[in-house]
């Protein structure tokens, strides 16, 4: 058995999809109920006025604008609170609906998105684990087929009675448009459990629009400069005996290797047969993944009859290419992209050991063949087709990856998959999204990018949106585009160079341009300088990655190489206050 790096992918842009015929693997590294206990609060520009009335429960509930009790007792409770001085102390349910709710009837607009919380503490309860969730219900008139209640959960904790305290459960959502009247719009926090139902607190609601930041371009780059890039000193040595040269030195710093890269998913029968394709390829994208090329479906048709070649064949001129490689599709949850022979699995166990050999066969293969610059060691991803912008997806990958670490799975980064119709996420949203995931400590990767639209133009806009934002945070590593050229699509409309000429379209010259900036912003030109008489070097800031420093003197009127220091790593200093790295040169 091989030893494996965890590279945990979920979905940031499409539909919600159940984690179905392995789920047994996550089942033992843990599931995304596990309550992480981590904190949301909103960070968007918007409307920052709560639209609750009463929020902190400081005054008595009931009359309008204000809360109301359904099927329980309600009563403000002073021993434990959130801030303030009351909180609110839930009771005597009679129905497994019974709550403390506040009407958003006349409060929210379709259409319009919001952000909701709100805290919550169990005080008793005869069962040792309650599910406590947020909810937003609408009720519906349909006239003479009566009345139809349409419920959304926002968010869900399990809540372990006895040792969790205060956990606060927040969501996005967007007001949406019945065709029907809505008579009742209501939302609250609610336990699932049978009788005897918990009693519980809950406190300090907060409930805001969502709009978008005119600035948020700005706002990154002033982010990408604070917090992405480093002061970097040059300091020379020099001995006495060698004063001479001091004022004769010239330093060259050269970067070899950024931590941001952009790449593609590549057809290994498309690289070896088309020439275009292949020089597309080689000229546009600094990354690669071999995509369904790896996938279990292609290696392993049927059980035990391992398959290789169209693998190896892409490896192989990968690495001619001098690509970097990152692994992909090594291991699906979603049942109809397993092997036949795996849905026919009814035990447990079996589907386990066959889903670990799958993993160590690949992993085993091509470990040394897959990672970045260093290449460490292998980066395996997980899918699990979570929707990371409605509803509870990205909490249920935190909660799910925290489960793993605490477990001692190595997971050393998160994929965001993010597969965009026509209906593109603000780029301060995906933002907040990547700022969500962060708190997890890992890096994160965009992968299997794509934008569906009709007009190139507008998803070069959307494209160079993204990178912007991208680059402006300091978590996110990369981004990993699932298809390129518009002869071998697995969506319509998302192409970026088109026709058997691989010609680029408005998105694919936007890839150019931005790769052009990026091998002069994030990976910076040349940098020399003529010392003067000083030891140290006025800094300069770079961005992280493997540079070299030329050290050079001027002779017989040329100059001539006297020292190069190699690998040097570039990486912003967390803890150094000012910010500044130091290069020491002796000679």
């Amino acid at each position: 058995m091989c030893s494996w790096t965890f590279f945990v992918n979920a979905k940031l842009g499409a539909s919600l999809v159940a984690v179905s015929a392995t789920k047994q693997i996550s089942d033992k590294y843990g599931d995304e109920s596990i309550n992480a206990k981590d904190s949301d609060d909103c960070e968007l520009k918007g409307s920052r006025d709560n639209l609750l009335g009463n929020a902190d429960f400081e005054l008595p509930i009931g009359g309008p604008d204000n809360w109301f009790a359904t099927k329980c007792t309600a009563t403000p409770y002073t021993k434990d609170v959130v801030s303030g001085n009351f909180s609110l102390r839930i009771s005597d349910m009679t129905l497994s609906y019974g709550s403390v709710r506040y009407s958003t009837l006349n409060l929210l607009q379709p259409g319009k998105r919001y952000f909701l919380s709100g805290w919550v503490k169990v005080l008793n309860s005869e069962a040792d684990v309650t599910t406590m969730n947020l909810v937003h219900l609408y009720r519906l008139d349909k006239g003479v087929d009566g009345k139809v209640s349409q419920l959304r959960t926002l968010d869900t904790v399990v809540y372990e009675v006895g040792t969790d305290g205060w956990v606060k459960l927040s969501a996005e959502f967007e007001k949406e448009d019945f065709s029907d009247p809505v008579f009742a719009n209501v939302i609250y926090i609610v336990p699932y459990q049978t009788t005897p139902y918990p009693e519980y607190l809950i406190d300090d609601f907060s409930l805001v629009e969502m709009v978008d930041d005119p600035a948020w371009k700005t706002k990154a780059i002033d982010r990408n400069n604070a917090e992405r890039k480093t002061n970097v000193t040059i300091r020379l040595n020099v001995s006495k005996n060698q004063k001479d040269y001091y004022s004769r030195m010239r330093l060259t710093l050269q970067q070899k290797a950024g931590y941001f890269g952009i790449g593609t998913k590549v057809d290994s029968f498309l690289l070896n047969t088309h020439d275009n394709y292949r020089k597309t390829v080689e000229d546009n994208f600094e990354w690669v993944t071999l995509g369904t090329d790896l996938s279990w479906k292609r290696t392993e048709y049927s059980q035990f009859e391992l398959t290789w070649e169209d693998s190896d064949a892409g490896m192989k001129l990968l690495q001619k290419m001098n690509k970097k490689v990152r692994g992909g599709s090594i291991h699906e949850g979603a049942y109809s992209l397993q092997p036949d022979f795996v849905k026919t699995m009814v035990v447990e166990d079996d589907i386990y050991r066959s889903s670990m050999k799958r993993i160590d066969d690949l992993v085993g293969r091509y470990r040394y063949q897959f990672g970045g610059p260093e290449n460490e060691s292998s980066a395996m991803q997980i899918f699990h087709r979570w929707n990371l912008f409605v509803i509870t997806g990205h909490k249920a990958l935190r909660r799910l990856v925290n489960r793993m670490k605490t477990q001692g799975v190595p997971i050393s980064g998160i994929g965001a998959e993010a597969n965009f119709g026509e209906n593109f996420p603000a780029p301060h949203l995906i933002n907040h999204r990547f700022t969500q995931l962060s708190e997890l400590g890992l890096p994160i990767w965009l992968t299997g990018f794509s934008c569906s639209h009709a007009d190139p133009a507008v998803r070069a806009a959307f494209f160079e949106d993204l990178i912007d934002i991208a680059l402006s945070h300091p978590s996110v590593e990369g981004i990993m585009l699932n298809e390129f050229w518009d002869g071998h699509q697995e969506t319509g409309n998302t192409s970026l160079f088109d026709g058997s000429d691989h010609l680029p379209n408005d998105a694919g010259l936007a890839l150019q341009r931005r790769s052009s900036d990026l091998s002069n912003w994030v990976r910076a030109e040349e940098i020399s300088v003529v010392p003067s008489e000083k030891r140290n070097m006025d800094p300069q800031i770079l961005y992280p990655g493997q540079y070299t420093l030329i050290v050079e003197y001027f002779k017989d009127s040329t100059w001539k190489r006297l020292r190069s220091y190699d690998n040097l790593n570039v990486r912003k200093d967390k803890e150094n206050q000012d910010g500044t790295m130091i290069i020491n040169a002796y000679f």
